[in-house]
């Protein structure tokens, strides 16, 4: 599949993160996504129905960043993965967590974490679904 949807930079506060200070405070997180899909349809009809709606999947990742902490960006990044999956029907997307200010001794540029190539388990061919488990998420075989 060749379609896709760029999303970058959604800024998000969330609480996450280990240390006493991470977890009295808001953070700022950024995150992209590469939303997968075959956009065919919607390039003839021009309805929304035809494709992603892509101010509902910033929605839901702002949502679980508004009310759900964590001690990990990867639990973080692993809750995103999940509603999406469940939500939006996706056949593939990639998810990046930037951390612009993490809590370290040294300067730094922002911290990131990449979960890539997550796929649906209503489009996966059995031989990726090793990758779905690498990813943080566990998908049925």
């Amino acid at each position: 599949m060749s379609d896709r949807i760029e999303l970058r930079g959604l800024r998000v506060t969330a609480t996450c993160g280990v240390l006493p200070e991470e977890k009295a405070r808001r953070q700022p997180f950024e995150i992209d996504m590469d939303v997968h899909a075959d956009l065919g349809a919607a390039s003839l009809s021009d309805d929304l129905s035809d494709t992603i709606d892509y101010g509902a999947l910033c929605a839901l990742v702002a949502g679980i960043a508004d009310v759900e902490d964590f001690d990990l960006l990867e639990r973080f990044a692993g809750r995103v993965a999940e509603d999406i999956l469940a939500v939006a029907r996706l056949p593939a997307f990639t998810v990046v967590h930037r951390f612009p200010l993490p809590p370290i001794p040294v300067p730094s540029t922002p911290f990131s974490l990449s979960s890539f190539p997550l796929f649906s388990p209503f489009s996966v061919p059995a031989l990726l679904s090793p990758v779905c488990a690498s990813s943080s998420v566990l998908l049925p075989p």
